[in-house]
């Protein structure tokens, strides 16, 4: 029940760091501990610091050792959150038996976090781990080498790749019917408004690999859904059935059959200039605000993996062949797009123009080491 923390620091001057911290009115206590100042703001934390640290240090902990050798040794700033040691006076604070949650947290245990920023050749870099107590198959989407950007076209502004959301959206819904069970019958509202199941027929369409891009377009940008699918018939089904649900509540058009490339497709007109159209060929599903979306697919132009600019970014950020999932943002041309989308009237001020000509994409992955899910992100400068 007490706010209770301890600091070590080395100052040039000890009076300015108690001026500093003592400017709020509340007193800290300070003590030289083998060549650091400590400071709390009670003394007896200082005494538990110096009785534990002779019983030995943070650094002979082997949770600490592995959760810190997964980030960046030379960084600017490193953080380390140590789960399991917070899980029981969290128990105590809440009344909550962690174990009965294990459907939400892996092991039923809080897990440790570790996270580094760091300064590279080009850019900055954040790294972290997140260590879970029990496998967080579910939670986290298997490893896989993306295929879909030698499908998507080239020149994406943003894109973002997944596998198996399936699994994870069946994980996520065991752990709500545990924790929150009046969302349940919310969930079986929707699936009965809607005509589908989540379980069995929005699942199945999220199960392989997926991908959701943005590409520029005349009027509005072009958002695409592109998933691998098995059954094409099924798949245009339950879209066309998410459709006849959807117009329940939003004011869609009518679903009408186009061509659109020499493929059957649907368009669904929401409102002047925006329309939705979708096709399912080839073994995958599109979803698309732009016809030019189901076309660039089925055209012979460039894809997406051979882009010099995705290539770069992706090498550059050290993007292993098989990921969790990885996210990619190209900003140097997002930014004036957007401008240019929203018209002389959103003038960017100097002082942020300035602050953003430099940025150049960021890339965004994760991956998976037995029950450790390590991330990474990079922000490329010019």
């Amino acid at each position: 029940d007490e706010e209770s923390f301890v600091g070590l620091t080395q100052p040039k001057d000890e009076g300015k760091l108690r001026e500093l911290l003592e400017q709020d009115g509340e007193e800290f206590f300070l003590r030289d501990v083998q060549g650091w100042t400590a400071f709390a703001n009670d003394e007896k934390y200082l005494d538990a610091l110096e009785e534990r640290r002779a019983q030995g240090s943070l650094a002979d902990d082997g949770q600490f050792a592995d959760a810190m050798a997964r980030v960046a040794d030379d960084a600017l700033a490193r953080f380390y959150f140590n789960g399991p040691a917070a899980a029981p006076a969290f128990e105590q604070a809440s009344g909550v038996d962690l174990g009965n949650f294990e459907d939400l947290l892996p092991g039923g245990e809080i897990p440790w976090v570790s996270a580094s920023v760091s300064v590279e050749d080009g850019g900055g870099r954040m790294d972290g781990a997140i260590g879970f107590a029990g496998d967080p198959e579910g939670f986290v989407g298997p490893s896989y080498e993306a295929n879909l950007p030698d499908v998507a076209p080239a020149g994406a502004l943003a894109y973002v790749s997944f596998k198996d959301l399936e699994g994870q959206l069946s994980k996520l819904r065991d752990a709500f019917s545990q924790t929150a069970p009046e969302i349940e019958p919310d969930i079986g509202r929707f699936e009965n408004d809607f005509g589908v199941s989540l379980e069995e027929d929005i699942g199945p369409l999220l199960a392989g690999e997926g991908a959701l891009y943005v590409r520029q377009g005349l009027f509005i940008p072009e958002v695409t859904l592109l998933l691998e699918v098995e059954d094409e018939a099924n798949a245009m089904a339950v879209l066309d059935d998410i459709v006849a649900g959807a117009q329940k509540y939003v004011p869609l058009g009518p679903s009408r059959t186009v061509e659109i490339g020499g493929v059957e497709a649907r368009q669904v007109d929401i409102e002047e200039p925006f329309s939705l159209f979708y096709a399912a060929f080839d073994g995958h599903l599109v979803v698309t605000t732009q016809r030019a979306g189901i076309e660039a697919i089925q055209e012979d132009g460039d894809r997406l993996s051979s882009d010099d600019r995705f290539e770069e970014a992706l090498g550059g950020a050290g993007v292993p062949d098989e990921t969790a999932g990885f996210a990619y943002v190209n900003i140097k041309d997002t930014i004036p797009y957007v401008v240019g989308l929203v018209g002389a009237g959103a003038d960017v001020p100097d002082e942020v123009g300035r602050n953003l000509e430099p940025l150049d994409h960021l890339v965004v992955y994760s991956t998976r080491d037995g029950n450790t899910v390590e991330f990474s992100g990079f922000l490329a400068i010019d």
